[in-house]
């Protein structure tokens, strides 16, 4: 940026002082009768047009690389932005289908015998551990997102930020409750308490996707 100013300081200098030293060899010749000595004015005049010339297409060229970088890295800005919150929304999508499974799973360690009790455990808490994960890969997405976005869309952001803070509380109990190390396989688990964080947990990532539809709409139309 202070290269450019430079710059343009540098040629404008160039251009006012070849069109004042013109003048001052003008008024030079005038005065002192030299008209002659100096040679055609068509000629001076034609030189100096050729190099002014050429000076403004230097500056009209740099401008419109400027602008092209400008329109580049706005670009490059949005589809970064829309990957960020395209892989965000395909992951809560992705526990939105994890946690769906639970209903059924937790149908069958209600009535299941002792004899498969072991492998249902190990499964909820190996889909526990994949929606933690995932949301942790989402918060990693919205805080790039967030680096990129400037002040744009805060209130929607805060909003989306707040969703994945109770997200992220929830999935704590999830993940506790279905833990082989915290709740060891021949005690039950909870089972209303389950339910009831399942339930939840859909309802916040419902919201977390709309959040996400909202933030893609506006970058596409900022």
């Amino acid at each position: 940026m202070m290269f450019d100013k430079i710059w343009k300081n540098a040629l404008f200098t160039i251009i006012f002082g070849m069109l004042g030293g013109l003048v001052v060899i003008s008024v030079f010749a005038i005065l002192h009768n030299r008209i002659t000595d100096v040679g055609s004015w068509a000629d001076w005049f034609g030189a100096i047009g050729s190099i002014l010339a050429i000076i403004v297409s230097v500056i009209v060229v740099r401008f419109q690389l400027n602008v092209q970088r400008k329109l580049d890295r706005e670009q490059y800005i949005f589809e970064r932005q829309n990957t960020l919150l395209s892989d965000a929304e395909i992951l809560s999508m992705t526990n939105l289908q994890i946690i769906s499974e639970f209903d059924e799973l937790i149908d069958e360690y209600k009535n299941s015998n002792v004899d498969k009790v072991g492998t249902i455990r190990k499964t909820l808490s190996d889909r526990s551990h994949k929606v933690v994960y995932n949301t942790r890969m989402i918060g990693i997405h919205i805080s790039s997102f967030d680096a990129n976005a400037g002040n744009k869309n805060v209130n929607v952001f805060d909003d989306l930020h707040d969703t994945l803070v109770d997200i992220v509380q929830k999935n704590n109990e999830l993940k506790s409750l279905t833990s082989l190390e915290k709740v060891p396989i021949y005690i039950e688990i909870d089972v209303a308490e389950f339910e009831n964080i399942i339930n939840e947990l859909k309802d916040k990532f419902m919201i977390l996707e709309t959040h996400i539809s909202v933030l893609k709409m506006k970058i596409a139309s900022a």
